[in-house]
């Protein structure tokens, strides 16, 4: 069978609202009936009748389809379901729906049960074997990328750069960088060497950086620590207010906050920071500014203010250069 362009983005489009909205409702009656088809199509997946086995989840995700509420009781079931359908898609070759549901239970298994837990791993393995047995760099490509992405978010966690609890939701952005990895990475030739992926996962991995900050950006008791290259043609007010958002260090923030551009000679945000590094390391402050990315692509540059123990316990996850030209 062929599905239709789109077969399944009712799903997507559940996850920017399915969690944490709706989280005390309950749907038991739901949820049962919906566990009911699952297990009768994975009998039938298990007794080698493909197209029965198809029907069934066709008419569990049409049964979704149409609920007008979603009750968090059921989204478990609707992971498996979409893991379940996902396997049997690939198996009867249609691979471009196949792998966008078995996305879709990856998402859902890491914003109901985390990243690190059993049924996350379990279907993020079971992704990257089913796309390395077709060959399909591409989707072992977007799994890996995903994984590092909250590799990523969990390190910075843990290193206190970014609030471990609280209302922020991080999901969202990293399905979203996710998403644009992935089209960057197919509008690629074929014969791109692996390290040109590399480049292209690490330029996504600093943009989502950016995003993660910018996502908490406003909650309440965090200091952001994050200067992000502004736009273009910023005025040198502009670059002061980022830097003076960024700052702990009550001495520099109070010093940039009263001065401007001329006094500091700054052309520049890497100018700039290489500059506030100067004046931190004669006030012998532990911390400073670090360009994550390339100083070459501007567009994708992004400062961190940590520690060097921070930046050590980051590098393995995060391209991370020098402190600023000016150092």
């Amino acid at each position: 069978m062929t599905l239709a362009t789109g077969e399944f983005d009712f799903i997507t489009a559940w996850l920017d609202r399915a969690l944490p909205a709706h989280r005390e409702q309950k749907d038991s009656k739901a949820a049962v009936t919906l566990n009911e088809s699952l297990l009768k199509a994975l009998a039938l997946v298990d007794q080698d009748k493909a197209m029965e086995a198809d029907a069934v989840f066709k008419e569990a995700l049409d049964q979704i389809r149409t609920s007008k509420q979603i009750s968090i009781d059921v989204l478990p079931t609707i992971a498996d379901l979409s893991f379940g359908y996902g396997r049997l898609l690939l198996k009867m070759k249609e691979h471009r729906e196949g792998h966008a549901l078995i996305d879709i239970a990856l998402r859902l298994y890491t914003r109901l049960y985390g990243i690190e837990d059993g049924r996350t791993i379990f279907c993020a393995d079971k992704k990257r074997e089913l796309a390395r047995t077709a060959n399909n760099q591409i989707e072992i490509a977007n799994v890996q990328y995903f994984l590092r992405a909250h590799n990523v978010l969990n390190r910075l966690k843990s290193l206190r750069l970014l609030p471990d609890a609280g209302p922020t939701d991080f999901n969202t952005p990293i399905e979203k960088s996710t998403d644009l990895f992935s089209a960057a990475v197919r509008g690629m030739p074929a014969t791109s060497p692996d390290q040109q992926i590399i480049e292209v996962e690490d330029r996504h991995i600093v943009l989502l950086v950016g995003e993660l900050f910018a996502a908490c950006a406003e909650a309440e008791g965090h200091t952001s620590r994050l200067a992000i290259i502004p736009v273009q043609g910023m005025a040198s007010d502009g670059y002061i207010e980022i830097f003076v958002k960024a700052m702990t260090n009550p001495v520099l923030r109070k010093e940039v906050s009263e001065t401007d551009q001329e006094k500091w000679g700054a052309v520049s945000v890497d100018d700039l920071c290489g500059l506030v590094n100067k004046r931190l390391k004669q006030l012998r402050a532990n911390e400073q500014f670090y360009i994550l990315g390339r100083q070459s692509d501007e567009a994708s540059c992004v400062y961190l203010f940590c520690s060097p123990d921070q930046v050590g316990r980051l590098k393995d996850l995060l391209p991370i250069g020098g402190k600023g030209k000016k150092i």
